[in-house]
């Protein structure tokens, strides 16, 4: 229920233009190995998510047990979560520390993770009807927000010639992963012209015409965002790894991107 809470809540700031639920997809391409994100690749990224949380679920039952501070501290656990994910690498890769709305975002969320946790875990039963029903909303909150992250056009993979491509309804693949030395390759398929942003990036705009390609390099590995100037198109996302790390690993004290 905790998880169901903290997707269900997001759910309306994703309506509202934002992507809270783009690292749910990144995390199946990564457990995968895969180039680019998929069918299989996103329901693996719900399935980690989920476990991820009840998980998290089950350490704090055991840890605090039943007691009269065990609905405060569900919150506090709950904060504590999303307070350790920004200060540590997580935080730096997915620039939850330079997107304060993103970060508000999942503070505010994560307080919705906290209160069904507070409730279960203060009850010492729990009724059969109680837990099918939270099994039967949790359902629904993974089909919904895998609805959500989905193409609405379905899931088109790389011709082999660019890594991403424009249609109409959007960019393909939502999320792909390249090495640092390769050369990334964007192709507008669509009938108009189609600027695309950088965020997190000093790269400038980038402008295609109708049946245009261009080809460009990252300098360091990261997650890049692409975002087209379009507001009924979802934003997709790079890794860029580097000796297959997307934060490489620091030598003689210093990371490598210094």
């Amino acid at each position: 229920m905790g998880v169901a809470g903290y997707d269900l809540i997001r759910i309306p700031f994703h309506l509202g233009g934002l992507n809270p639920f783009a690292a749910i997809q990144s995390y199946g391409v990564f457990l995968a190995g895969a180039e680019y994100s998929n069918l299989y690749t996103d329901w693996l990224g719900l399935f980690y998510h989920m476990g991820n949380g009840i998980f998290f679920g089950i350490m704090f039952t055991m840890i605090m047990g039943i007691n009269k501070g065990t609905a405060v501290m569900a919150l506090v656990w709950a904060l504590v979560i999303e307070g350790l994910a920004i200060v540590t690498v997580f935080g730096e890769v997915y620039h939850l520390r330079s997107n304060s709305t993103g970060m508000a975002v999942a503070f505010f969320a994560h307080l919705f993770y906290g209160a069904p946790l507070a409730w279960f875990a203060k009850s010492s039963s729990v009724r059969p009807l109680a837990v099918a029903g939270s099994a039967l909303v949790a359902g629904i909150a993974v089909f919904s927000v895998w609805v959500l992250v989905r193409p609405p056009d379905g899931y088109l993979a790389p011709d082999g010639s660019h890594d991403l491509q424009m249609v109409e309804q959007g960019i393909h693949p939502r999320w792909s992963k390249i090495d640092l030395t390769d050369t990334f390759r964007i192709q507008n398929m669509t009938r108009e012209t189609v600027v695309l942003e950088h965020p997190f990036s000093d790269r400038t705009l980038d402008s295609l015409d109708s049946g245009e390609s261009i080809e460009f390099s990252f300098k360091k590995p990261g997650l890049y965002q692409i975002r087209a100037q379009r507001t009924d198109w979802r934003s997709v996302f790079v890794a860029v790894e580097k000796d297959g790390f997307v934060k490489p690993r620091a030598k003689g004290g210093k990371d490598d991107n210094e």
